[in-house]
């Protein structure tokens, strides 16, 4: 009976390899593309170069979405003038959504290093692409290399595990050959 479950345990594993591989699609996400923010409202904090949106956020960049409903960015003065801003990182939190052309992952808070291009999000991690399903307590996602990696968390046994539900493909009729 071992054989099956090793059998198994492999198909999953190679499952779980080509999902991973379906994600790099991120890596050729541009990173430099300028990112488009819209919410109900903006508390600006001159002082420590950061400005907090709250209310229905969307932010865009390129083919990435982010719906949350609280979003801190953190800024540089950039230019000679001090005039321009850069954006270093993105804080959101509550009911966090990343939307990409091919996935769906929610969270329940998430950060974009800008600098870096990683995108960590963490608390309840639940990622769809099509009707496989991931689910870890926090994720991260290298829009350079496209690596991505999903973490089990610690605490209740639930909670300590990646899962996964993987789509198998049918099996179609050939018709019999003589041989």
């Amino acid at each position: 009976m071992k054989a099956p479950l090793i059998l198994i345990s492999l198909l999953s594993l190679f499952a779980f390899e080509a999902h991973a591989q379906q994600l790099s699609a991120l890596k050729d996400h541009d990173a430099g593309q300028f990112i488009d923010i819209d919410a109900e409202r903006v508390d600006v904090q001159e002082q420590q170069d950061l400005a907090i949106f709250t209310g229905n956020v969307q932010v865009i960049q390129g083919d990435l979405k982010l719906n949350t409903n609280e979003l801190r960015v953190y800024y540089a003065r950039a230019g000679e003038d001090g005039e321009g801003l850069t954006i270093l990182r993105l804080d959101a939190q509550g009911e966090v959504r990343l939307t990409s052309p091919s996935e769906i992952v929610d969270s329940q808070w998430g950060i974009y290093d800008v600098e870096n291009e990683v995108v960590t999000l963490g608390g309840t991690v639940k990622m769809a692409r099509g009707d496989t399903r991931l689910n870890g307590e926090r994720m991260m996602l290298n829009l350079r290399t496209g690596q991505s990696t999903l973490d089990g968390g610690t605490g209740d046994e639930q909670k300590e595990r990646v899962r996964g539900r993987f789509t198998v493909p049918q099996k179609t009729d050939t018709p019999e050959t003589d041989g």
